[in-house]
């Protein structure tokens, strides 16, 4: 096997790997959190997305937008997680400036930090996987 046809198969691997993670995650994050539904949430890949908006995620119109490319898995759980307290938060009516340091956003790094540690206490195997290195097209879960 080639060293091209060995990556072609590992980024395979990485995407469903990555599907799985996330499959997993979700309900865990649903029952972590009393959600009563789960919002949209779109992966994408855009170099400029985290530089326009100065972080890996955002809420627009009730739908997550996560950019996962060159981040590894936990960490894009990391920032799901963060931004389904932001729909909680939104969802009882309390919408932070969404500066560093206010309460809204404290609030869902000290939660979001919680929910994945809890999560990796089963599933600490997701901590091994690589970086998503690339998706070719927009996925929605």
């Amino acid at each position: 096997m080639y060293f091209s046809e060995w990556r072609k198969l590992q980024e395979e691997m990485n995407k469903k790997q990555f599907e799985d993670v996330v499959k997993k995650f979700l309900p865990f994050a649903k029952e972590f959190l009393k959600l009563k539904d789960l919002p949209e949430i779109e992966f994408v890949e855009k170099p400029s997305f985290s530089k326009n908006i100065s972080a890996f995620g955002e809420i627009v119109d009730n739908r997550i937008i996560i950019n996962i490319r060159n981040r590894h898995p936990m960490d894009i759980v990391r920032t799901i997680a963060h931004e389904l307290v932001h729909y909680k938060q939104h969802n009882k009516g309390r919408f932070g400036s969404g500066l560093a340091g206010s309460s809204t956003e404290n609030e869902a790094n000290k939660i979001a930090g919680t929910l994945v540690r809890k999560f990796g206490e089963t599933h600490s195997n997701y901590f091994k996987l690589s970086v998503v290195t690339e998706i070719k097209k927009k996925r929605k879960l």
